[in-house]
């Protein structure tokens, strides 16, 4: 059941990725129903139109539509592999939680993860430049903006790029795992192009707080995103006919400004929630309960399931609720009462013991 504001209604605070389609999104792909398909592989008005959105909005020359966002990074981690390569990438990334190491085990690329480096420009550089000549080298600079287990964290775009060049300046490619690059931009107040500059490819999710129904693009140069054709073709995400998808994509697109009101709930949740030391203040759409005891994160979240509230565990002790187009003011409003409810509860019962 949708979240409709009512004390049966389900609040789904899973993910993003659960966004309803707005109108524009359902008649843009009611009216691609109708439309004759098309056959070749990049061949069609509607992805070519989504293709040169998706270029022009992140500062590049070509983009690439995928079914999925871990799609389009595995294309990326491909286009960059060199044997025994190294990737480079800030620890709780994505790539290294939740897309089945696909980088390592499909591009041969071996992680190095940075602890406590998502920004810091010495260690990056020390990364880049090993000492001892008989390691392996880098190949790939990675980070994702924003971040999703920093509670949806905004990257400054100045230093990203900073990271960026300096990979250029040392013969390493960067990828931007940016499934939330658009929740950056509003949190930061920049264009989209701003939170892409310098990277040599950029992933975006279509559907996470967009609102298509499915589906990722890579942008890049023309040479990387020409070969990256034949690369989503050898990891079978060459679909066609694609207007039914890339119509609503592009509609979705058009509307990116638009998640700066899941920010807004995002903020209403933490402050109705009591805005307690186990919750931070999000800076975008992403709220984060970290609690002390050993699986209390999940007692947590059955109890706020049993009232209709869905949350995702990252971890025995992190409740992760993100908000999104689908979800009222007063649907958040009974969501942080309840946990402002179960809280209470839990300290009274920790300062018992």
């Amino acid at each position: 059941m949708p979240d409709t504001g009512s004390a049966s209604a389900i609040v789904d605070l899973r993910s993003d990725l659960l966004s309803p389609p707005s109108p524009a999104v359902s008649e843009a792909m009611q009216a691609a129903l109708t439309a004759a398909p098309e056959f070749e592989l990049r061949g069609g008005d509607d992805e070519s139109a989504l293709e040169q959105r998706t270029a022009s909005l992140l500062g590049k020359e070509d983009a690439l539509f995928f079914p999925t966002c871990t799609m389009a990074n595995l294309c990326a981690a491909i286009l960059a592999a060199r044997p025994g390569g190294l990737l480079l990438v800030p620890e709780g990334c994505h790539v290294l939680t939740s897309e089945g190491g696909g980088a390592s085990s499909l591009a041969g690329l071996e992680p190095v993860v940075l602890p406590s480096a998502m920004l810091d420009p010495m260690m990056w550089a020390k990364a880049m430049a090993p000492e001892d000549t008989t390691r392996a080298v880098p190949a790939l600079v990675w980070l994702e903006n924003t971040h999703n287990r920093q509670g949806g964290l905004p990257l400054p775009a100045d230093r990203t790029r900073a990271i960026a060049e300096m990979a250029r300046d040392r013969g390493v490619r960067s990828h931007l795992d940016g499934a939330r690059l658009f929740n950056a931009a509003v949190a930061l107040g920049l264009r989209p192009d701003e939170i892409a500059a310098g990277f040599d490819t950029v992933s975006i999710s279509l559907n996470k707080g967009l609102g298509a129904p499915v589906g990722a693009m890579l942008a890049g140069s023309r040479e990387p995103i020409a070969e990256a054709v034949a690369v989503r073709q050898r990891l079978g995400g060459g679909m066609r006919p694609t207007g039914t998808l890339c119509a609503p994509a592009l509609a979705a697109l058009d509307d990116w400004p638009a998640i700066a009101r899941d920010h807004a709930l995002a903020s209403l949740l933490w402050r109705e929630s009591g805005g307690g030391p186990e919750i931070a203040e999000p800076a975008t759409n992403i709220v984060m309960i970290r609690l002390a005891a050993e699986g209390a994160a999940e007692v947590l979240r059955r109890r706020l399931a049993d009232e209709g509230v869905l949350a995702l565990c990252l971890e025995p002790q992190v409740l992760r609720l993100v908000t999104h187009r689908g979800l009222t003011e007063a649907g958040i409003r009974r969501a942080a009462a309840l946990i402002r409810s179960i809280l209470h509860s839990v300290r009274e019962t920790e300062t018992r013991q």
